[in-house]
């Protein structure tokens, strides 16, 4: 494989799924590619308590259209965005199929069935007024008009009641259990 088809690849991942783990990164991609990358403001660096990440750069940013970024991004975006992409790798790999990021909390995918089903991820997790919000004011037209809607919660144990009381809306889903490797 040549190394445009590498550098494209990579850039689609971080597109599609939000900062990626620099050691992560140069384990697929390999050192050279991420370093040339890095100098050629391609991809951005910026550091998180447990590793460095990397994001779409000035230039690769402006060739998909977007605003370029001049400024840093904060440590709880750059945490949000990594679980999102976490979740949403996990459920790619369950035969979900991406659609779409609303926003960085909400994203719209097509579960294996065809249905559609919006997800929605918060790294510090939903506290059951926050959840009730959500699924009352914001996403209830969505619901209503057939759509799913899977919680995907880091502490899902604190919302078990919650849950229960609106059980025909969504599907609430633990962070580590979807995003944990399965047993072999």
């Amino acid at each position: 494989m040549n190394v445009a088809s590498n550098e494209m690849r990579l850039l689609d991942e971080i597109h599609r799924h939000g900062p990626k783990y620099l050691r992560e990164a140069r384990r697929a991609h390999g050192e050279d590619l991420v370093e040339f990358m890095l100098r050629t403001h391609q991809l951005s660096r910026f550091r998180l308590p447990d590793g460095d990440v990397l994001a779409l750069g000035r230039r690769a940013r402006r060739a998909r259209g977007l605003s370029p970024n001049y400024t840093k991004p904060s440590t709880r975006s750059l945490r949000q965005q990594v679980t999102r992409g976490k979740v949403i790798r996990a459920l790619e790999d369950r035969g979900y199929r991406l659609e779409e990021h609303r926003n960085p909390y909400v994203s719209v995918t097509t579960d294996p069935q065809g249905r559609r089903t919006l997800v929605a991820v918060n790294h510090t997790g939903y506290s059951s007024r926050t959840l009730r919000r959500l699924v009352s004011e914001t996403l209830l037209g969505e619901l209503l008009s057939g759509s799913e809607l899977l919680i995907v919660d880091p502490n899902a144990e604190r919302l078990k009641g919650a849950a229960r009381d609106h059980q025909h809306l969504f599907t609430l889903e633990s962070l580590e259990r979807l995003t944990e490797p399965p047993p072999n």
